[in-house]
């Protein structure tokens, strides 16, 4: 398998160093790829929710990447070098409350073409990863009822399901 797991930031902003310095084609050319990832994940969701996923656009993708605490790890499909292609994503925020640092997973997808190849475990085990490095104490992530082999991923690593109920605001 010629997939890599590397930080979505460093694949988009490989041999630049400023975000002004990116060629306009180097996000552009992930756009399509990201946004059918999240409209996999929707779909996977199981949502009630009709509306599609919604249709991201390069400053989204930038306000993600560079947003302090923010890390998105990237399956990378390397098998045509000069086309490399995004088959997988998951992101962490890690923030600080009074008590303690905590990251909080969200957007774990893969392309349905590369599921059951392990690249789910090894995108969440690099967040992780980073959420060690970070020095955060506690790692929080909801995931749909109706995913049972993301529930089951995620029970593999260690996490423990919480008795809670979980209160949403939608305010858009």
């Amino acid at each position: 398998m010629s997939v890599v797991i590397k930080s979505l930031a460093e694949h988009v902003y490989d041999g630049f160093h400023t975000r002004e310095e990116v060629g306009g084609d180097d996000l552009h050319i992930l756009l399509p790829q990201i946004n059918s990832l999240l409209k996999e994940l929707k779909k996977l969701s199981g949502s009630p929710d009709s509306s599609p996923a919604p249709e991201l656009i390069a400053s989204d993708v930038y306000n993600v990447i560079l947003q302090e605490g923010s890390f998105v790890a990237a399956a990378i499909d390397e098998a045509d070098p000069e086309n490399p292609r995004l088959v997988g994503m998951a992101s962490i925020f890690v923030y600080s409350k009074f008590m303690r640092r905590t990251g909080l997973i969200d957007d774990v997808v893969v392309d349905e073409a590369h599921q059951r190849r392990g690249l789910a475990s090894k995108l969440t085990e690099e967040l992780i990863e980073y959420a060690r490095k970070s020095g955060v104490a506690v790692i929080e992530l909801t995931s749909n009822p109706k995913r049972v082999g993301a529930r089951a991923l995620y029970l593999k690593l260690g996490f423990v399901k919480k008795e809670t109920d979980t209160f949403q605001l939608k305010l858009s």
